[in-house]
């Protein structure tokens, strides 16, 4: 199989394709921690992170998504960001994602059962990373 000139990044979550399209660059929290993919890259598999994506463009613009972890796999210039939540920074509603990270605060702060502590700290990570994706936009301008 010929590799394609073309770097494509596609983000999936079970609800749908979040971005299909072509990029330069990009940079994600592996479990490791945060690691780049170029073009023509050697074929890998990783696990992610709750974390930023950050998607660098041929006009050199970055975007970045919140990935709520998952597994990216690239063969053939094709970076696939396999997740159960992500979302484009510039779509989170931070008064939203305020409000539900101090709502989740508040019931980690009742709640005894370990699983449900634990799950509470994954979906408080989710949404503190949803606010950080959304701040470093506005930030760099976007």
């Amino acid at each position: 199989m010929e590799n394609q000139q073309e770097l494509i990044l596609r983000v999936v979550t079970p609800y749908g394709v979040v971005y299909d399209g072509p990029i330069k660059s990009v940079v994600v929290n592996g479990r490791h921690g945060k690691f780049g993919l170029k073009r023509n890259h050697l074929p890998i598999v990783a696990r992610l992170t709750i974390g930023d994506l950050q998607a660098r463009f041929m006009d050199d613009s970055v975007h970045y998504f919140a990935v709520a972890g998952g597994m990216l796999e690239m063969s053939d210039n094709i970076i696939k960001v396999l997740t159960l939540d992500a979302i484009d920074a510039a779509n989170v509603d931070t008064l939203i994602e305020k409000q539900r990270v101090e709502d989740l605060k508040r019931e980690k702060r009742m709640q005894q059962s370990r699983s449900e502590l634990m799950a509470l700290d994954i979906e408080l990570q989710k949404a503190v990373n949803r606010l950080n994706v959304a701040d470093v936009m506005k930030k760099i301008g976007r």
